[in-house]
């Protein structure tokens, strides 16, 4: 029977369904019975990346680079240039190109409080700098968000640096896809953070800290609901944690800043 026939019509736009929610289809023949199996994923985000709904993202949309012309944000990354070159003994041309990186991958993307995206990862290796100046920790640091919101993968960023920063990269990105769990873990228990700080690489720690620390120094531009849940999940998980790896400073701001936020509510 032809495609276009009216009885085969249900299912070449079962077809389409299906293709369009990333799924697979098959057909099977047993004897003279046809069986079409049709598999869509329960999750479809799980399958298609988040940053395919960004506008930039569209077919025939031009990809367009980050503002770096947004007032402050040159100064702010120079700051940081030279806080590396100060402090750490990461290379600077592998920091610059993963600064252009972020440049080019999270794009014209803005967060909430309207600067550009690329400025907080900048801002959240400037603050790890304070918990661990090795090279990976950096350079995972300004990557951390890169693959959860962007086509990059681990194994191009383990060609384009190494094994390590794709390796905190990974991590920070399977906490934060767990974050509805593993957040509520009542890390003031010394079993729990035990079991944590032996299944994590503790740079990946010091950049999920880092980058907790940032967001909770521009909460402000979160709705009542994110700072409200943002807030408690620090005093659960983070100042435990920023305990136990010994930064007792970081651990102080971060209930000081909850406090702050639950208080005002």
């Amino acid at each position: 029977m032809k495609p276009e026939a009216p009885t085969n019509m249900p299912l070449l736009a079962n077809e389409r369904i299906v293709k369009a929610h990333y799924g697979y289809s098959s057909t099977i023949s047993e004897g003279n019975e046809l069986t079409l199996v049709y598999v869509i994923p329960v999750k479809v985000r799980e399958v298609r990346s988040k940053d395919m709904d960004m506008p930039h993202m569209k077919l025939g949309e031009e990809w367009l680079r980050a503002d770096d012309t947004y007032p402050g944000a040159q100064e702010q990354e120079q700051t940081f240039l030279q806080a590396v070159k100060e402090r750490s003994q990461a290379g600077l041309s592998l920091v610059e190109k993963a600064i252009n990186l972020i440049k080019d991958y999270h794009g014209p993307v803005m967060r909430q409080s309207g600067e550009p995206f690329y400025l907080h990862p900048i801002a959240v290796a400037q603050i790890v700098l304070d918990y661990n100046t090795d090279e990976a920790t950096v350079l995972g640091a300004l990557l951390h968000d890169i693959v959860e919101d962007t086509p990059l993968t681990l194994e191009q960023i383990e060609l384009l640096f190494n094994k390590e920063v794709s390796n905190i990269v990974s991590g920070v990105t399977h906490m934060e896809s767990n974050k509805e769990t593993l957040y509520q873990v009542l890390l003031s228990h010394p079993e729990n953070i035990h079991r944590l700080l032996g299944a994590e690489d503790p740079r990946v720690l010091y950049v999920k800290l880092a980058d907790r620390m940032h967001n909770l120094r521009t909460i402000q531009a979160r709705s009542y609901e994110s700072q409200h849940r943002t807030a408690e999940e620090t005093l659960l998980f983070f100042v435990p944690l920023a305990k136990y790896l010994g930064l007792s400073e970081a651990a102080e701001e971060l209930k000081h800043r909850s406090f702050g936020v639950l208080g005002s509510m």
